[in-house]
């Protein structure tokens, strides 16, 4: 049974914000066909439900047969542990490979479990609709639209949506879920990471494909969950008639596309001023609808940012949001005070450089996409260098990372952990520290900041294999 838990390329680009996109155009080598055939087989094991994430024996042998096919006797050149976008292509097409897919072109109510704030469990229903080139084979981006109270779910789908031709007769998932005393999303933004675990077990849904949409009032919680519970799990916004614009830092990390009455908007004008060349604005007309479905379909989907600001929503009881992308937070310097980041990944420079205000211990994720791995790598924290080394790739590790925070379409077989020299904000006041910047050598023990409520680490399993350089 897999951990249904959220921490929560293309040619290279810059976007407001300080947001650098990373593609994946240097690692043109092809795996070898005889390794890509044998590991889709087994990562399939792995990801697909045959073998239990706790059974470390069985996942254990999986392993090892992984490492034989990519030893240098087969795979001379590494090529396949040096290319994330391979890992991602394996694990997309084996994560669905042990069941059904729903039924396609057929409008579907019916209840989902979600969890609130409080711990305690319900049921709120959902309403979905996939096209009719929806396969188990191909990943589907699927879009989620949460509506005003009172609105009429399965209405607003089969007009709004299924309605349209494209969506008709293409792959892509499109869900709608009203907010409701019972689904408080409002009050607890959380809520809107039910919708994609739920309806991934029911659809093979590209990792990389998540759209977050929301109608009338409805748009404010929903910039609020993509902003501060999921920026980096989203590719982009759909908003319809958003009466206003709640962006932060973290807002530059997807993109949104804004649907409204009238010539102009104003949260549309916002997000243009934050990224005039990904964000876009469609003014309602008798082809709208067609144009809104052609920018989701046309969509890039979710890019690894090699450059990019976060700040992190914080609490007494520690950090909501400690997952960005390629960067944990395990603990903040002060409680109850965001952390708040800026990264930059160099893969010409070999290093990273990491500003962050308020941070404490912290585990950085690296891959081949982001830095070459094969050469030492620099590692600098508010302008102190940590370390300099060469960083193993493990895969088993890379695996553990991906199936701990459902995190399936980013791959990282390298990993740092460390504790930063942190600089705390004034007003921080005088609470104990979560992390002691003084007690680790780079490498310290697990720390509590796992959303999985487990042992912290990415490394189950993985003390060698993977590389043999």
């Amino acid at each position: 049974m897999r951990r249904q838990l959220l921490a929560i390329g293309v040619a290279t680009a810059v976007f407001a914000g300080g947001l650098t996109l990373v593609g994946d155009s240097h690692a043109q080598e092809k795996v070898p066909g005889k390794t890509k055939t044998g590991v889709t087989k087994l990562v399939a094991q792995l990801v697909g439900g045959e073998v239990d994430p706790g059974d470390r024996r069985a996942r254990e042998e999986i392993f090892l047969e992984i490492d034989k096919l990519i030893a240098k006797r087969i795979d001379k050149k590494r090529v396949a542990i040096r290319t994330p976008s391979f890992w991602v292509g394996v694990i997309q097409s084996g994560y669905f490979s042990d069941r059904k897919s729903a039924k396609s072109n057929r409008l579907v109510t019916e209840d989902m479990a979600i969890e609130l704030s409080d711990g305690s469990p319900g049921d709120v229903p959902i309403t979905y609709f996939a096209g009719k080139k929806n396969n188990k084979k191909t990943g589907a981006k699927l879009v989620v639209m949460v509506l005003p109270e009172g609105t009429d779910a399965k209405a607003y789908v089969e007009t709004n949506w299924q309605a349209n031709e494209l969506v008709l007769g293409g792959s892509m998932v499109v869900a709608a879920i009203t907010a409701s005393d019972k689904y408080p999303i409002g009050k607890q933004p959380f809520l809107a990471v039910f919708p994609f675990l739920h309806l991934r077990e029911q659809f093979n849904i590209d990792a990389n494909g998540w759209y977050l949409g929301g109608v009338g009032a409805m748009c404010g919680p929903v910039q609020t969950a993509a902003s501060e519970v999921m920026p980096d799990r989203i590719a982009a916004l759909v908003l319809d008639n958003p009466p206003t614009a709640l962006t932060n830092e973290n807002s530059s990390l997807f993109q949104c596309v804004v649907h409204h009455d009238g010539e102009t908007n104003a949260a549309a004008t916002t997000y243009a001023e934050l990224n005039a060349e990904g964000n876009a604005a469609i003014a309602k007309s008798e082809t709208s609808m067609t144009e809104l479905v052609t920018w989701v379909q046309g969509h890039a989907g979710r890019i690894l940012p090699g450059t990019y600001e976060f700040v992190s929503s914080t609490t007494e009881e520690g950090v909501d949001t400690p997952w960005t992308g390629s960067f944990y937070i395990v603990s903040p310097a002060k409680r109850g005070v965001p952390v708040k980041l800026k990264i930059a990944y160099d893969r010409e420079g070999a290093a990273v450089q990491i500003d962050g205000e308020n941070l404490g211990e912290f585990r950085l994720f690296m891959n081949d996409e982001l830095l070459d791995l094969s050469e030492e790598v620099t590692i600098v924290v508010n302008g102190e260098e940590l370390v300099t080394r060469k960083f193993e790739r493990r895969f088993r590790d890379m695996f553990e990372v991906a199936d701990e925070y459902g995190e399936y379409g980013r791959v990282f077989p390298a990993e740092y952990r460390g504790f930063a020299p942190s600089t705390v904000p004034e007003d921080a006041g005088d609470g104990p520290g979560e992390g002691d910047p003084a007690a680790g050598d780079g490498d310290p023990a697990p720390g509590d900041g796992d959303p999985a409520g487990g042992d912290g680490g990415a490394a189950g399993g993985g003390d060698g294999g993977g590389d043999g350089e």
